[in-house]
């Protein structure tokens, strides 16, 4: 059987703060139309808003954030320097760094320094990293931290599971969000016992595939699980001071990561929609500290086909170590058999529910043996409570109207979310 759980996170004070300012701004804009939002300009101001504060709502590197003008400034200079845009003026890199995300830019200053996210630098990189600390996001472990989903995630979720000898598919929308918890994974991976234990607190041991490691001693409130289509049993308010007990467990894990060409948004290279592209191979992953028991892999839309059906192979063989299935959720949603996992984790929901439910069936088909848990996560008081709400209602209605192609929202919808 397949069971759905709706999990409600709370941002700590940093990522509130973030998402607040940005949803005023919104607001701002909104009110300051006037005109028609038929528009075409209106439109895509509407539609780039609401993809803002998802992204901010599941984590705040995901967004410009900490990177001021003058910080972006010296970035594009480096990365004039060292040739890593082919772009013939610094007026052109800057251009395209300001549409840039934090973690987008922090890739491009370790692409310009030669260090990958996530692992120890050593050496002349020791050095690099030393003179340009500054213009990277520091100190990594931020990037567990500074996210509910990511805290609710490797703190509780992926321990439990891992405890219980169970395989996880993890899907988001975005290329970059895939980015991002590869970036955790690595950090993870190469922190010390004591680093993680003042981030996570002390766990007991887990399975033979995992090391003892910690979940977040600062974390804000818990996270609330939901019965999906229950009605939520509390206020907000009553959410953030919830009594719910956390799991005190999570993995020091380590990683291989599935490395994939530069133009398809891996760390230190822009997204795949991005018309710029960086110069240079994908550098080769530098071994881990930890121990390597357990391993992650990733598919998206820029996975070849030979590829794919390796990966998907690999992982459902029993004798595999692979732990976590990291997919795009329209590109790994489809017509792939991942009967090797018991759990699905969808990061973000998409706005078509039809979508999301195809990329819990890569779990839940012919040939599971095992129940199947499908965990949504949602971050609380954002616009994915909205989304969850909106979703919720279009799986009540008739089947034939879901068939229908078009799913997305209108626009008077996404600016009643925002």
């Amino acid at each position: 059987k397949k069971t759905r759980r709706t999990v409600r996170v709370n941002m700590d004070a940093a990522q509130e703060q973030l998402y607040k300012r940005l949803q005023s701004d919104a607001r701002r804009a909104i009110r300051s139309w006037g005109g028609s939002r038929e528009s075409s300009e209106v439109s895509s101001l509407i539609r780039n808003y609401f993809v803002v504060l998802r992204k901010a709502a599941s984590h705040c590197f995901l967004v410009r954030n900490r990177y001021t003008d003058t910080m972006l400034a010296e970035v594009g200079r480096i990365a004039m320097s060292q040739g890593v845009f082919d772009a013939p003026n610094l007026e052109m890199v800057l251009n395209e760094l300001k549409g840039y995300s934090d973690h987008q830019i922090h890739g491009v200053v370790c692409s310009c320094i030669g260090v990958e996210e996530g692992m120890v630098a050593a050496g002349a990189a020791a050095r690099r990293v030393e003179k340009y600390g500054h213009l990277m996001l520091q100190p990594e472990m931020d990037v567990l931290s500074h996210s509910a989903k990511v805290r609710y995630l490797f703190g509780e979720l992926l321990p439990s599971l891992m405890k219980d000898g169970r395989k996880v598919l993890i899907f988001s929308q975005w290329t970059q969000v895939l980015d991002m918890l590869e970036w955790a994974f690595r950090v993870a991976q190469n922190c010390d016992a004591k680093s993680l234990n003042k981030l996570f607190g002390p766990t007991p041991e887990l399975s033979a595939q995992a090391l003892a490691s910690p979940e977040s001693a600062a974390a804000p409130a818990p996270a609330i699980e939901e019965s999906a289509g229950a009605a939520p049993q509390s206020t907000d308010r009553q959410r953030r001071h919830s009594n719910v007990s956390v799991v005190k467990e999570t993995p020091l894990m380590d990683v291989k990561c599935n490395r994939r060409r530069p133009s398809t948004g891996t760390a230190g290279t822009p997204c795949a929609s991005s018309p710029m592209r960086l110069k240079g191979k994908a550098k080769t992953p530098s071994k881990g500290i930890g121990m390597q028991h357990l391993k992650y892999c990733r598919l998206d839309g820029s996975t070849k086909q030979v590829d794919r059906q390796r990966l998907v192979d690999e992982f459902n063989d029993p004798d595999s170590s692979l732990f976590a299935f990291l997919l795009s959720t329209r590109a790994g949603g489809q017509g792939i058999n991942l009967t090797g996992a018991s759990a699905v984790v969808l990061f973000d929901l998409d706005v078509n529910p039809m979508i999301d439910r195809q990329a819990e069936d890569r779990a839940h088909r012919l040939g599971q043996l095992r129940d199947v848990d499908v965990i949504r996560l949602v971050t609380v008081g954002t616009v994915e409570e909205s989304i969850e709400r909106i979703a919720d209602e279009k799986l009540r209605i008739d089947a034939s109207l879901l068939g229908q192609k078009d799913k997305d929202l209108a626009l008077d919808e996404i600016a009643e979310m925002i």
